[in-house]
């Protein structure tokens, strides 16, 4: 035993490092070739140009995507970016906290952290959500561990790897741009970019911000996809909760008919958000974000402007509804988990069927049925306004707490004028941020605890 412990103690972070690649090959088996909803198999149509590619979604994604197949001629490739983003995240993370601390049990912490039911629900369903969640985790541990790189050159990869994966998670989400705020400051802060001045640094993001959107504009260009104005889904929800009926009968001629349908659909329902999918069939969506989107907008416009206590009243409901999110899709659904791959004709399925059901027990039989706060927006929003308070008692890790608790509280706080679902995967980029910076509080509590004791 004691020549087992001599091997483990010499050789821990070469362990370390194999429990990241084993448990990175078990999240790919347990999902592969990529667990995919409506919204995943439409990208993926665009990006294997079946299907023209559209700006409902991200086109970063549908670009990403397509330049992997076309290197490695397997629609898993997506997959696998995933898995690469959160096990390296994981895994540099395990590795820097027994650096710091000589603490096997602490070091193994992250690793728990994949394997929370929480994480690992959606881990490998290919969503711009979990991507924008684990790039930009990636991109703070890259930021993490900027100053502890053996040299310069080492330093400057890891700096263009942290801003490519920033710019990445900026593109994956329209409504993600404040909450980046705090991931770029902190990589102005700690990267090769040197500025002193608080009004250097402010210029700074704005510069960073102008070049994700040249990136966009790009990308966009390359791609040229067809407009389908994705904040309509927002519009029309808007729309049917403040005018009435009768004020709908004085929609502009061409949008009327579907307006005054697709609240009637709601009220028969019991729909309250996203009517769009749940009241709307296919022509009247063509309706609405196509052919009559200048009169939506106009209209929506003149809705709120002449509501505006009914707008915000009905928004205070949709964000209560989204942070207490009750038990029935007339809501929009929660999407606790994915199950499996759509219905399709690329001939997508899952591979390893029953390793997947496995999974899905433990994260929703066990996970969800006897912890389901864990899966609601209300509790990550206090704990992470409970973390960021709780930041000013801690200092080595000071700032890197304050960057993820302030990142996933505003995150949450910017659904409120969009939110149209109460879906888990709106919120997975706050917990796991959250959870990143509490591992981080608990890191430098155990190393002051540890120091204390050994004088």
């Amino acid at each position: 035993m004691k020549k087992i412990r001599k091997i483990i103690n010499k050789y821990w972070l070469v362990f370390l490092a194999c429990i990241a690649v084993i448990l990175f090959i078990f999240n790919m088996v347990v999902f592969y070739p990529g667990y995919m909803s409506n919204d995943s198999m439409s990208q993926l149509n665009q990006a294997l140009g079946v299907k023209a590619v559209g700006d409902w979604h991200p086109t970063i994604m549908v670009f990403v995507w397509r330049v992997l197949i076309n290197f490695s001629h397997i629609a898993s490739s997506m997959l696998m970016l995933q898995m690469v983003f959160l096990w390296l995240m994981l895994g540099i993370l395990s590795i820097f906290i027994y650096r710091q601390t000589k603490s096997k049990k602490l070091s193994l912490m992250p690793y728990g952290v994949g394997l929370l039911p929480i994480i690992l629900n959606i881990s490998g369903v290919v969503w711009k959500d979990v991507h924008m969640a684990f790039a930009l985790g990636l991109s703070v541990i890259l930021l993490l561990i900027y100053k502890h790189l053996p040299n310069k050159l080492w330093q400057i990869l890891d700096s263009v790897l942290v801003f490519s994966l920033i710019i990445y998670a900026c593109l994956l989400r329209y409504n993600a741009f404040l909450a980046i705020a705090p991931v770029i400051y902190l990589a102005i802060n700690e990267t090769i970019i040197v500025l002193k001045s608080v009004y250097h640094k402010l210029l700074a993001m704005i510069g960073i911000f102008i070049m994700i959107f040249l990136f966009g504009f790009l990308v966009n260009l390359f791609l040229s996809p067809v407009s389908e104005n994705p904040l309509s889904s927002v519009m029309i929800d808007d729309i049917i909760n403040v005018k009435t009926y009768e004020e709908l009968d004085r929609a502009p001629k061409n949008i009327r008919s579907m307006l005054m349908d697709v609240q009637k659909n709601c009220i028969v329902r019991n729909v309250i958000m996203n009517g769009y999918w749940l009241c709307a069939d296919d022509s009247q969506r063509f309706e609405i974000h196509i052919s009559g989107y200048n009169e939506l907008r106009g209209y929506w416009l003149k809705s709120i402007i002449s509501h505006p206590f009914k707008y915000i009243s009905y928004r205070v409901e949709t964000y209560a509804i989204f942070l207490f999110p009750p038990d029935t899709s007339a809501y929009g659904g929660d999407y606790i988990w994915q199950y499996g791959i759509e219905e399709n004709s690329l001939g997508q399925k899952v591979r390893f069927d029953k390793i997947g059901r496995a999974v899905q027990f433990y994260s929703v039989n066990f996970g969800y049925k006897h912890f389901s706060f864990l899966f609601q927006a209300w509790f990550w929003l206090v704990a992470s306004a409970a973390v960021l308070f709780y930041s000013r008692k801690i200092n080595k890790y000071k700032k890197y707490v304050i960057t993820l608790s302030a990142s996933g509280l505003v995150y949450i706080l910017c659904y409120i004028p969009v939110v149209i679902a109460a879906d888990y995967r709106y919120i997975y980029w706050p917990v796991l941020a959250t959870i990143l910076a509490t591992i981080l509080v608990i890191t430098e509590k155990y190393t002051i605890e540890t120091r204390r004791l050994n004088k």
